[in-house]
């Protein structure tokens, strides 16, 4: 049932059967319902009632009767044998390759001879660096899936390779590639991004620390002299270390010991101040562990007049107290909105052909403009303004207009127009065969009609020849009815005489 269908048992909360008793309700999945009854989401197998397609479609199970009522997985459950698997975003700078156009002509073959791990060698014993399948997954190659290739430029703008910046490409492969990847993440410009099996999120098993004062021949220093890196990261001019989540903090502190290192976790922003002039970010840093909250200084918000500046600080975790005693005078912590943009949640759809799903009500097309639902400027309200009625004609620019005029007919040839001679030979040769052809046309338009005209007297003609012999043999056809019907008749009066009684003739 729909979810209006199933709201007074929703709203009563309440068993109403002493027997295992279920409502399978479709909805929203970013509308949950509210109940206090025993609810779990589940895909549900279905067939719509339009085409007769199959569907499978997300649900809530709501249980309304004593005992559980579970989802029927089948008896004779097909194995899948799916290996573990992640996805692997590469990025490519142009800025670190040596030959640009050679790479640009067959971008995945040289990435697969910077990581020889995406390769598969079949040699059995082989010390080469290339994937032997030691693992003995039912895999013939190790790139399991490609997508998103393509050019781009710094703002990750699609591009022609001519004008490109860098090349992306994801990968997917099974997971026990990621590290032997990872470990050549920064080899000949190429950077290696883990990410999830859909390539949806980043890897939260892993943390980046962010290095722009060293250069990249420092942090390939570090990378071979410290154990825990596993490779380099570099988004833009950024670039940093990559290393597991739970040695993060071991490496911040060898790094960048005068930081202050946030931990795995959601980024929340806060505005915090009014802070005097004179502090910079490790001061304010100081000053917020020393009250018992870790928060990391961005940049500088909103000064206030005669007060002090406001500061912009990320953090993982709630403030203590959103209102600070100092010296200087109480200091305010409370949540940053850098707009007023809501962010939905994905609305997972059913799983079926489009053309189901576009007879069921599909989503939007792609093409619909977003900003149609969410306008930053639908709260602005324009100044009521004075509108300036359009310039009239002044008396200078009907004397530059005929001064123009004057110039152009100037330049015009005088006298009598174009004669003959002043015409091309192409063109009169063109004209000339332009009227052959109507004659042509003509001629053939006048054969066309004689000939129909002739066509239709003959059928005419035949016509009447049909017609007169239909009437000529009718008219055979009555005589010769007529002659056998007096025959006929001729026969049965002599058949009629020869039965006839005749007198008996006895004699004298």
């Amino acid at each position: 049932m729909t979810a209006q269908e199933a709201d007074p048992y929703l709203k009563a909360g309440r068993l109403v059967s002493q027997e295992p008793l279920a409502l399978v309700v479709f909805h929203r999945a970013d509308q949950p319902l509210q109940s206090m009854l025993a609810q779990l989401r589940v895909t549900v197998p279905c067939r719509c009632t339009v085409d007769n397609e199959p569907v499978l479609a997300e649900a809530s199970l709501v249980q309304i009767g004593n005992g559980c009522v579970e989802k029927f997985a089948g008896a004779n459950l097909v194995s899948l044998g799916s290996p573990d698997v992640c996805s692997l975003r590469i990025n490519v700078f142009r800025d670190e390759v040596d030959e640009w156009d050679s790479f640009a002509r067959a971008p995945v073959k040289q990435l697969v001879q910077i990581f020889p791990e995406l390769k598969r060698c079949g040699v059995a014993g082989c010390k080469c660096p290339s994937w032997h399948n030691e693992e003995n997954l039912p895999l013939k190659e190790p790139i399991l899936d490609l997508w998103k290739r393509q050019f781009m430029k710094t703002g990750f703008k699609p591009c022609e390779f001519a004008k490109a910046d860098l090349f992306c490409v994801s990968l997917r492969v099974p997971y026990c590639l990621l590290t032997r990847v990872l470990n050549r993440s920064g080899t000949a410009g190429a950077y290696v991004e883990p990410r999830s099996a859909d390539g949806q999120r980043v890897l939260n098993e892993f943390m980046v620390i962010w290095t722009p004062k060293l250069t990249l021949r420092e942090l390939l220093h570090l990378k071979q002299t410290n154990p825990a890196v596993l490779g380099l990261a570099r988004i833009g001019e950024r670039r940093g270390l990559r290393v597991p989540a739970d040695q993060a903090q071991e490496v911040h502190q060898v790094v960048r010991p005068d930081t202050l290192f946030l931990p795995q976790g959601e980024r929340l922003r806060y505005i915090a101040g009014p802070f005097p002039f004179g502090l910079d970010r490790q001061a304010i840093c100081k000053v917020m562990k020393h009250v018992g909250w870790n928060c990391r200084p961005l940049q500088p918000g909103a000064p206030q007049p005669g007060r002090g500046a406001m500061w912009i600080v990320q953090a993982i975790e709630e403030p203590p107290n959103a209102i600070l005693h100092t010296n200087y005078g109480e200091v305010l912590i409370s949540r940053h909105k850098s707009g007023d943009f809501s962010v939905k949640s994905e609305v997972k759809l059913p799983v079926a052909s489009p053309a189901t799903l576009a007879l069921c009500g599909g989503p939007a097309a792609k093409d619909d403009d977003p900003w149609t639902h969410v306008d930053p400027w639908t709260k602005f309200k324009p100044s009521a303004m004075p509108v300036s009625p359009a310039p009239a004609q002044t008396d200078s620019m009907q004397q530059m207009e005929s001064r123009i005029q004057a110039a152009v007919l100037a330049k015009l040839p005088q006298g009598t127009p174009m004669e003959q001679d002043d015409v091309p030979d192409r063109l009169c040769a063109l004209e000339g065969q332009v009227q052959q052809l109507m004659q042509k046309q003509t001629q053939i338009d006048g054969h066309f009609q004689e000939f129909t005209h002739h066509q239709s007297q003959q059928v005419s003609n035949l016509q009447a020849q049909m017609q007169a012999q239909s009437q000529q043999l009718h008219g055979q056809i009555e005589t010769q009815y007529q002659s056998i019907q007096a025959m006929f008749e001729n026969q049965l009066s002599h058949i009629r005489g020869l039965l006839q009684k005749r007198p008996r003739d006895d004699g004298e």
